[in-house]
């Protein structure tokens, strides 16, 4: 990869907002051709763009790919219910996020939202919480980190809420449908901090390390039952 540093990142974004900038985050493709970035404003929300190494944006509904395909293209408004946290699944299909959104009700749910390779949103799904939904805000309930796994067959979050010590869900797809397949709690001394980095070798096995310097090594495996 060439590398990039924060400064020039953030020239490439809108100029109008450059000086509004408080945090942003870059998730790669997994061929490392095209990166995207989330970045968030002060003053207009959140903002997801697809860029290329030379840092030129494009948001055309696709882009050729040289070696064949279309890249994935996002390029949306300004929202002010979305987070700067990203994670471009492996195989280039998907773009993952977080994002609270706002009800009619003015009353708030989280979301975790993928972009499809037209750029356009599909088949999001809720998080589950604890807290009564008047009281969720970016404050109380955070998504922490979002990992896909090398087979794209598993997606990792670590999840906090208020009051809670941090957690890891473990999502599956079936039939176009999400499943919360597994919850990792953690000791409260430990759960502070986690970050996830799946094995580019073993795609079942996952690192969780902490700001606690702790890390923590989990191998999951599949099981089948048939009658």
């Amino acid at each position: 990869f060439q590398p990039i540093s924060e400064e020039e990142l953030l020239e490439s974004v809108d100029t109008k907002y450059q000086d509004s900038i408080t945090a942003s985050s870059i998730s790669w493709r997994g061929d490392g051709k095209f990166f995207v970035v989330c970045y968030t404003s002060s003053e207009a929300g959140s903002k997801a763009l697809t860029k290329e190494p030379d840092l030129k944006t494009f948001k055309s509904p696709s882009k050729s790919d040289p070696a064949g395909g279309v890249v994935q293209s996002v390029s949306e408004e300004f929202r002010g219910d979305l987070t700067t946290l990203i994670d471009w699944m492996r195989n280039g299909s998907l773009v993952t996020g977080f994002q609270l959104r706002t009800l009619p009700n003015k009353k708030r749910e989280p979301q975790i939202v993928f972009w499809e390779k037209n750029g356009l949103r599909h088949g999001e799904f809720n998080l589950p919480y604890s807290l009564p939904q008047e009281e969720l805000t970016f404050e109380t309930y955070q998504v922490k980190s979002i990992k896909w796994n090398m087979n794209c067959d598993i997606l990792g979050l670590v999840v906090k809420e208020k009051d809670c010590p941090e957690r890891l869900f473990l999502y599956i797809r079936s039939n176009y449908k999400w499943f919360l397949k597994r919850v990792v709690h953690f000791p409260e001394s430990g759960a502070e901090g986690l970050q996830l980095n799946w094995s580019s070798k073993n795609p079942y096995r996952l690192l969780v390390t902490s700001s606690k310097k702790s890390v923590g090594v989990y191998d999951f495996h599949w099981t089948y039952h048939t009658s």
